[in-house]
């Protein structure tokens, strides 16, 4: 009797079905080897799942407002569904990717699966940086939460870390490193600016003000009154108020184009049109050594960067000579920043030399790693 191909439930109660990590990289790299069902959110501005090698089972979104977090009340009634789902549904490994759902792999373990956390972010400093809660309770969540942690690293089968800044903090034969490298066959070469064509600056990832959202618009708005032709376009969802009123301004003035979030694949096919990658996230705990994958984004497609001097970034862009730095914050080093790369041979440098550092970040190494986990676990 031939034995039945592994059966993996992935879910998610927060991300979208198509969210590039849970769907491009790690679903569709399983699949060469198992066979895969996927629970996650809706995703509202696409509205068919492609018929394809993965099984995948909608959660709602309604009550999700554009560009803004699912109630609480709503991820709850998520975190039922999957509960139900982990209870009833034949597999052989659930593997998750959200810390609410830690609960749910408890069950998962007592019906004698394997389990799999895969782990995004550190939810322990996310929630100290949350400004809505007092800094007391934050701790308090957050002890809680690492102890859940703790407790769930003896009980799971695997932890799976998706950024090397989360090693330190679990330190286990247990956990292992899925690095979030990006999807690419090949570089192309960096766009020439047209005769009196402005000089197209992208955002591509959650617009925030802690990501640096606001500083972009101040920069080039001072760019612009200085003479300078320069235009900004964002991909992806506004998460506050006060900056979708910003933008929404901005707009109007036609310098900046937001575009909302669109799905990996035609993302991809559009930032090589651009002429500079624009990565001006702040200094807050979860991002400073981060692997901010907008980075790598902007690498493979082309893209010289100018970025925000965070560890994490300098780690992999210093040496390369492939971005222009300049001090957290600052919209006036932004500033300059920029204007450094209004010079076209300065421009092409830098995009030349990212194009020899990219092809050591390419996902196929991940997806290698990813299936010997899973043989791991499963022997």
């Amino acid at each position: 009797m031939t034995p039945h191909r592994v059966r993996v439930l992935m879910a998610s109660t927060v991300h979208r079905w198509n969210d590039v990590r849970i769907y491009y990289k790690e679903a569709l790299s399983l699949a060469t080897v198992a066979d895969i069902h996927l629970v996650a959110v809706q995703d509202p501005d696409q509205g068919e799942v492609p018929n394809g090698v993965i099984t995948v089972e909608l959660l709602s979104s309604r009550g999700r407002r554009q560009g803004k977090g699912s109630s609480v009340l709503l991820r709850f009634r998520r975190l039922g569904q999957v509960l139900n789902i982990v209870l009833r549904r034949k597999y052989d490994v659930f593997h998750f990717h959200d810390p609410e759902l830690i609960p749910v792999g408890w069950f998962a373990k007592l019906r004698g699966k394997k389990v799999v956390y895969d782990m995004h972010e550190d939810a322990f400093t996310m929630l100290l940086a949350r400004t809505w809660l007092s800094r007391p309770l934050a701790w308090l969540m957050g002890f809680a939460l690492r102890a859940i942690e703790r407790v769930s690293l003896l009980i799971f089968d695997i932890f799976i870390l998706a950024a090397k800044s989360l090693a330190p903090s679990f330190k286990s034969s247990k956990c292992r490193l899925v690095l979030n490298y990006p999807i690419f066959n090949h570089v192309p070469p960096p766009n020439r600016r047209k005769d009196s064509e402005a000089l197209k600056l992208v955002y591509a990832g959650a617009l925030t003000m802690a990501r640096g959202a606001a500083d972009m618009l101040e920069a080039v708005s001072a760019l612009r009154r200085a003479g300078k032709n320069v235009t900004l376009d964002l991909f992806g969802m506004t998460s506050e108020s006060g900056l979708d009123e910003r933008i929404k301004l901005a707009c109007e003035d036609s310098w900046v184009t937001y575009h909302g979030w669109l799905p990996m694949t035609q993302l991809l096919r559009e930032l090589p049109d651009y002429h500079v990658g624009l990565s001006p996230v702040h200094d807050y705990p979860n991002y400073r050594h981060a692997l901010l994958t907008k980075v790598l984004d902007y690498l493979a497609a082309g893209l010289p960067i100018v970025a925000s001097r965070l560890p994490g970034t300098t780690e992999i862009l210093a040496g390369a000579e492939c971005a222009v730095f300049y001090q957290t914050g600052n919209v006036s080093e932004l500033q300059a920043a920029i204007s450094v790369l209004l010079d076209e041979e300065k421009r092409f440098s830098l995009a030349n030399n990212g194009r020899k550092v990219i092809y050591q970040y390419r996902w196929e190494s991940q997806a290698e790693e990813l299936i010997n986990i899973y043989r791991e676990v499963l022997n």
